[in-house]
């Protein structure tokens, strides 16, 4: 399979993307998620919040999802944007069941000289979505519903 994303607008206002659960499809589906929503008038900071959230959701389910094959594994990133610039993403994945808006939040440092790098993608997600909501569905995938808007998330 290649790193490659395919996007295929599903319909009135719409973009559907499916991926391989690889770090080199990053970059495209978020090339395609960007011209989207800036197509339906998001404005930087709702583009620049869902594309790093993409990368962030992709780069767990490979790190921590469990996949025996990530490579083989297909993603699905739905988006949707409203009149008022609101954008809804759904990311559904085939990992282990994991509910990050449930998830206890890692404490954070209090000095610099005691950060890490990584450990904050469930802040990210916390913080940056106004909505968050997490079903793990019949057929075994996960489906994460994400409401990004222009006020500061929760």
């Amino acid at each position: 399979m290649s790193g490659k994303a395919d996007g295929a607008v599903a319909g009135a206002g719409d973009l559907v993307i499916t991926l391989p659960a690889t770090l080199e499809a990053i970059p495209p589906a978020q090339a395609r998620l960007g011209a989207f929503l800036r197509a339906g008038g998001a404005g930087a900071r709702i583009v620049g919040r869902a594309e790093l959230l993409l990368e962030e959701l992709v780069t767990n389910v490979i790190r921590h999802g469990g996949l025996a094959a990530p490579e083989a594994a297909r993603l699905t990133l739905a988006a949707t944007i409203g009149p008022d610039q609101a954008c809804r993403l759904v990311f559904e994945d085939p990992g282990r069941p994991f509910d990050p808006a449930a998830a206890a939040l890692p404490d954070l440092p209090t000095r610099l000289e005691e950060a890490r790098i990584g450990g904050l993608g469930l802040v990210l997600l916390q913080r940056m979505a106004r909505d968050l909501d997490y079903v793990r569905l019949p057929d075994g995938r996960n489906q994460l519903t994400l409401l990004l808007d222009e006020p500061a998330g929760r």
